[in-house]
């Protein structure tokens, strides 16, 4: 636990950019370990559809609340 804390200590001690190279170094070699990739199976790209459509209701909603809000504004 006191590597930890000593390690937790010394990034504190860099500069933001420091930080963001030093958890993209990380990121990369993640990746890069990686051996195999997943099918599109496993990515759950199935599930598309379904959040076209979510989205698409939420945009509709906003835009109900949005032409409410202006019609309030413009004395209507």
């Amino acid at each position: 636990m006191a590597e930890i804390v000593a390690i937790l200590q010394i990034i504190a001690s860099f500069s933001p950019l420091a930080v963001i190279a030093l958890l993209s170094v990380i990121i990369l070699l993640q990746v890069k370990g990686r051996k195999e990739v997943g099918s599109l199976k496993e990515n759950d790209l199935h599930q598309l559809p379904l959040i076209l459509e979510t989205l698409q209701r939420i945009e509709v909603s906003l835009s109900d609340n949005f032409s409410y809000i202006r019609a309030r504004i413009n004395g209507r």
